[in-house]
Order: C-alpha cells, then sequence, then structure tokens
C-alpha cells in the first residue's frame, strides 16, 4: 500500500490508507472530505505554479545562452535545450520566451 503524502493527501489515498470507500468516508463525513478535496487542489495548482515558474526560468536560461553561443535562439532551437518542450504551449512560458527575445533586441 502507497503511504499517501503526508502534506496534503487526495481523498483516495486517505480512503486507501483507512481502508473504506471514498463514498463512504463522503456520506459520513462529507465536510473532512471536501477539506481533504480543496487543500489537495490547492497543493496541485502550487506544484502547477512552481513548475510553470521553472520552466520560465529554463527558457531565460537557454535563450540567453543560445544568444551568447552567437546562434538565433528560435522556438524549435530552444525547445531542443528544455527539459519539458511541450511547456511551451502554456501562454506564461511563451511570453517569457517573446519577453526574453525582445530583451535580447530580436523583436518590437
Amino acid at each position: 500500500m502507497n503511504l499517501p503524502d503526508v502534506e496534503s493527501p487526495s481523498l483516495k489515498q486517505v480512503s486507501e490508507t483507512l481502508g473504506y470507500h471514498r463514498r463512504t468516508l463522503s456520506r459520513h463525513f462529507p465536510d473532512l472530505c471536501q477539506g481533504i478535496s480543496a487543500k489537495y487542489r490547492q497543493r496541485l495548482k502550487t506544484i502547477q505554479h512552481e513548475t510553470i515558474n521553472k520552466c520560465c526560468q529554463e527558457v531565460r536560461t537557454v535563450t540567453y545562452s543560445l544568444y551568447a553561443d552567437g546562434k538565433y535562439p528560435s522556438e524549435s532551437r530552444v525547445a531542443e535545450f528544455l527539459t519539458h518542450p511541450s511547456f511551451l504551449r502554456y501562454p506564461q512560458v511563451r511570453e517569457v520566451f517573446k519577453q526574453t527575445k525582445r530583451d535580447l533586441g530580436f523583436e518590437p
């Protein structure tokens, strides 16, 4: 059995640890279950926010590195060096990429 994340487990993790079905817990302890779920959702949002911020920093670093090497920092070239190239689809990451290129004088 997997132990739940102590910080903020999901309701599924709590129910598996306790050995009860989620519906049973929800029926008998609706307020507690809602609180567990809300805390878990908030933690997921925090993790996503932190991940996007790390990716934004990575985009800046890669873009500046390519520029320092005398290479044009195109989106595809930057994506080659990213840990998770698919994060370029997020508006925040794409905006950081565009802003970094503007800072380097490539775009108006």
